[in-house]
């Protein structure tokens, strides 16, 4: 546990490239259905946004400058947003799978309030920017999760 602690932005940075990896790759295969493939490549590029603003947020967290005020907002703020969006357009990615099949009727309706949900998420994090519903920062620049952030973790469990 202490080797994971210790090597945690080395960690970091390692998914990133295989994240980016992955991405090209899913852009240089060719799929059947253009949908899917976007859907795809759009699901890396949020786990993609997201890592890298976890990353950058880790290193700027305590940094009581201007630039470390403004990235770890900024950051934290990435952080959310990506996988409230991650997670809407994976809904999206199995209903494009399902189209076309005889059972994508039945999975349509249910993925469409996934999709929804994810969105209500998403505006919950604007929100929380001016209310601090999800979290807030301390005078020394530190992250700190607020009372609404069990509704933050229900819509991810929805």
């Amino acid at each position: 546990m202490e080797f994971i602690r210790n090597n945690q932005v080395n960690i970091m940075a390692i998914l990133i490239g295989v994240n980016a990896a992955i991405m090209f790759f899913t852009y240089v295969l060719k799929f059947q259905n253009r949908k899917v493939k976007q859907s795809l490549a759009a699901i890396e590029l949020m786990t993609l946004v997201v890592i890298c603003s976890d990353r950058y947020a880790y290193f700027f967290r305590g940094n009581t400058s201007d630039l470390g005020f403004w990235m770890v907002r900024i950051c934290n703020f990435l952080v959310f947003m990506g996988m409230f969006l991650a997670e809407g357009i994976f809904s999206l990615y199995i209903k494009y799978i399902f189209e076309g099949t005889s059972s994508g009727k039945n999975v349509t309706g249910r993925l469409n309030v996934a999709f929804g949900v994810s969105l209500f998420g998403t505006f919950l994090v604007v929100v929380s920017q001016f209310t601090g519903l999800f979290y807030s920062f301390s005078n020394d620049n530190l992250y700190q999760r607020s009372q609404g952030y069990i509704l933050c973790i229900l819509i991810h469990f929805i």
